[in-house]
């Protein structure tokens, strides 16, 4: 198993014709998005534009959480849907995807039979969560929207800052434990 932090400070946030998206972690790191050779990105985006028309992404699966705001997802020819905070709409990239309404989401987007799935979580001050390793599969991230948490891994404590984003590759030796230092919210996907 390993593990590793990123900062709000060393992420990459560049626009797109709705707003600007924030890129938390690609697998392979040295993978590029605009060449689409990722099995996997994960990225927080704002969606500042009252309507906006979906990047096609063919070959792509995404799910898209709202994590502030509330949108209307309207995918051409198959479904639409409201989204308000922390509900999740899962479709793929090449389908002619359009929204209305303003919004801070989060996305996967995963490739060759990459599945995952995410998860929000809001931990109070001074609580815990427990994450069984069970529950773990070859990837574990968590992505710190608000707050500040500490947590324990395999006799570690390690202190995440609001922003932040924390990786585990493969699966821990025992439960991970997550305290709120402050009333947090934080989102976790599996891959």
């Amino acid at each position: 198993m390993n593990y590793k932090i990123i900062s709000k400070k060393d992420l990459a946030t560049t626009t797109w014709q709705g707003g600007t998206t924030t890129q938390l972690y690609i697998y392979p790191e040295n993978a590029s998005y605009l060449e689409r050779n990722f099995d996997f990105r994960i990225s927080t985006a704002k969606v500042e534009s009252e309507t906006s028309q979906f990047t096609s992404l063919p070959n792509v699966h995404r799910k898209l959480m709202v994590l502030d705001g509330s949108i209307i997802i309207n995918h051409e020819g198959q479904h639409s849907k409201k989204l308000a905070k922390f509900e999740i709409d899962t479709f793929e990239g090449n389908w002619k995807t359009s929204a209305i309404g303003t919004c801070t989401d989060f996305n996967l987007m995963s490739t060759k039979n990459k599945n995952g799935s995410i998860e929000s979580f809001q931990i109070e001050k001074n609580s815990d969560l427990l994450i069984d390793k069970s529950a773990f599969k070859k990837w574990f991230i968590l992505y710190l929207f608000k707050g500040e948490i500490n947590v324990k891994l395999n006799q570690e404590t390690l202190k995440l800052e609001e922003g932040s984003v924390f990786i585990i590759e493969g699966i821990p030796e025992n439960t991970v434990s997550i305290i709120g230092i402050e009333k947090s919210e934080l989102i976790a996907t599996t891959i």
